[in-house]
């Protein structure tokens, strides 16, 4: 398990910096300190490493984002921790975010492996938004909005606030409280969002 938990490691780095494309398996075995053959024997190719990689990164977001979800007392204050969530994520494990931006694998041939299984698991994510939003709708501590768009919004908004963050050395911080002023806005019953509702 160290040899593939290496290797793991050193692809995720390797493909957030260079780009899967970019990256070679001997440059993996190399950075893991395995040999070659070592990927091969465990992931058969480099796009099978490409798909684990997505997949956990997508699943611990999922988890994570569960988790604090169903703390939480209200929706509001659940799409509120889904939020800090995901910038602690963002701050505790930067290479994971930056292999995603870099290489979600919509444009990669990954043969038998399935895209389907990513998107699903993505889809998922956006629906726990969703579900917070749709509980704070019900519960009356958050406006009513359209749930599935503005859970796609927010989705599309955290993902490039990781982008500004890493590519562009953002402060993360600001980003976050950036965020969660935009749900105030947005969301909070009382509140002038853009369009004065």
């Amino acid at each position: 398990m160290d040899k593939i938990e290496a290797i793991l490691d050193a692809a995720c780095i390797l493909f957030g910096e260079r780009g899967f494309e970019n990256t070679t398996v001997a440059e993996i075995a190399r950075k893991a300190g395995v040999a070659s053959g070592t990927v091969i024997y465990h992931f058969g190719k480099k796009e099978a490493v490409l798909f684990y990689l997505a997949w956990k990164f997508l699943n611990t977001l999922y988890r994570e984002t569960l988790v604090a979800s169903e703390a939480a007392p209200d929706g509001r204050s659940a799409l509120r921790d889904c939020v800090l969530r995901f910038f602690e994520l963002l701050r505790d494990d930067p290479h994971q975010f930056r292999f995603l931006l870099r290489n979600i694998p919509d444009g990669v041939n990954l043969g038998p492996l399935s895209t389907e299984d990513l998107k699903a698991l993505h889809m998922s994510y956006i629906a726990l938004l969703e579900s917070a939003i749709e509980r704070g709708v019900r519960d009356g501590s958050l406006r009513d909005a359209r749930p599935h768009e503005a859970a796609m919004i927010l989705s599309t908004m955290l993902l490039g606030s990781a982008r500004l963050g890493l590519h562009f050395e953002a402060d993360i911080d600001r980003l976050r409280d950036e965020t969660l002023a935009f749900l105030r806005v947005r969301f909070l019953p009382g509140e002038t969002g853009p369009s004065g509702s």
